[in-house]
């Protein structure tokens, strides 16, 4: 059984949202949801500053500006076996409370798998739910999904590696209710 992985705002709250500054990147137009290795690393440590806005969490997993995990998700997606990710230091700068918070990392997932036996797009957006081919997958433990490569996917078995880590704040979507 596979999942789709994201991270929704909390009951309480909001999502922090994060700014990143690419104009340090030598390769400032990188793609962190390509699912291909970079070509030329980003500088390190990656620099994110949170921006100020009230009743905001920082969360497990961000996808935007770049991918962005906690280390503790990345040490439970590790001990789940994924070994298809390129991890870089970073740091989120909040300067309304003057912390610098350095428990995360961007992370590359490496790969793309069409994995889709059936799905509807409108516009070049996915609209109807994937039904994930184990086939197609081939053991795979994470992926990105190539029909839609915003769409990150685990296995089950990683799915209770996280949440066996105590770690609650990410959703895992059937894929059959999932739009994206």
């Amino acid at each position: 059984m596979y999942y789709v992985m994201t991270c929704l705002s909390p009951a309480q709250g909001y999502l922090a949202t994060l700014d990143y500054d690419d104009s340090a990147d030598p390769d400032f137009l990188r793609s962190w949801m390509s699912g291909d290795r970079f070509d030329v690393p980003p500088p390190t440590p990656l620099v994110l500053t949170r921006e100020t806005a009230p009743d905001t969490v920082l969360a497990e997993l961000w996808q935007s500006p770049v991918t962005l995990m906690s280390k503790r998700l990345h040490a439970a997606l590790l001990a789940a076996g994924v070994s298809n990710l390129d991890i870089y230091p970073a740091e989120i700068h909040d300067p309304a409370q003057g912390v610098v918070h350095d428990d995360y990392v961007a992370f590359n997932l490496i790969g793309r798998i069409a994995a889709a036996d059936s799905l509807r797009r409108h516009d070049d957006v996915l609209i109807s739910a994937p039904e994930i081919s184990a086939a197609r997958v081939d053991g795979a433990l994470m992926f990105r999904l190539a029909e839609a490569v915003n769409t990150i996917v685990v296995h089950d078995s990683v799915k209770q590696a996280i949440e066996a880590a105590g770690i609650d704040t990410l959703t895992f979507i059937d894929p059959a209710d999932w739009t994206g």
